[in-house]
Formats: C-alpha cells, sequence, structure tokens
C-alpha cells in the first residue's frame, strides 16, 4: 500500500472567500510563502487551487485513520479510551523517535505511544487550532 503525503493548512488571504478555511493537498514553500495546492502541477499562476496558508497551521496527514475512518493530522485532537477514563492528547511528529505520537503517561516508563498501535480505540474530536479548548480539559493525562 502507497502512504499518501499531503497536508493541511488555514488559508491566510483576507481577501478570499475561504479565509481561515482550511485546505488540504501538496505544501510548497516559496521564500516567505506557505502555499498549499490540491495540484501538483502548479505552474507559476495563482489560482484557487493555490493558497496561501498560516505557517503556524500546517500540519501533515499521518498515513492514519481514526475508528471512524477520520483522516489524521498532525496538530489533531485525539480521543483516545485509557485504562480508567478517555483521554484527550494532541498529534505531534516526535523527531527524536521518528513519528507521529501521542503522549501517554501511565508510567513513568512509558513516555509516548506510538500512534499506530492504539489506532482502534482513536477519535479525532477537533484540533488546536480550532478547538484549542479541548486542550485546557481536566482530561488531559
Amino acid at each position: 500500500m502507497k502512504r499518501q503525503i499531503k497536508f493541511r493548512g488555514k488559508i491566510k488571504d483576507k481577501n478570499s472567500l475561504l479565509f481561515n478555511q482550511w485546505i488540504y493537498g501538496y505544501f510548497f514553500k516559496f521564500s516567505s510563502r506557505y502555499v498549499i495546492s490540491d495540484n501538483f502541477d502548479i505552474g507559476y499562476e495563482w489560482t484557487k487551487d493555490f493558497c496561501n496558508v498560516d505557517e503556524n497551521t500546517v500540519g501533515q496527514f499521518t498515513g492514519l485513520k481514526d475508528k471512524n475512518g477520520v483522516e489524521i493530522y498532525e496538530g489533531d485532537v485525539i480521543e483516545s479510551i485509557g485504562y480508567v477514563k478517555p483521554y484527550l492528547q494532541d498529534i505531534k511528529y516526535n523527531e527524536k523517535l521518528g513519528g507521529y505520537y501521542i503522549n501517554f503517561c501511565y508510567t513513568e516508563d512509558i513516555k509516548y505511544v506510538n500512534l499506530g498501535e492504539k489506532i482502534k480505540w482513536i477519535e479525532v474530536v477537533g484540533n488546536i487550532y480550532d478547538n484549542p479548548e479541548l486542550l485546557e480539559s481536566e482530561e488531559i493525562k
């Protein structure tokens, strides 16, 4: 199975009808511009498929889907059934460990759990950009 590489980001152009909405596709960085396009062969033309995005919202698709088939992106907030109660966590890429992980601290020995190991018990409930209040919940462990 071929891994699908794609990104998402929030549209930055305030003059766009799609301002602050998500766009999904290929990610490019030109000088100080961060853009996402759903067309790989974009050439030099600015089109509706070639959007400036807020660099702080860019996240890569993990290649995984939650228990409902929803794609999981870096920056998503997921709910995972723990041993006693559900936990809310966000998805992060850990360069040291080389993959997408969620930070669970059930014991001092386990600092991170590989996202792929827990996929059957994970549900995307929002993201850190649209729903920052989710991570302020007392459910965080």
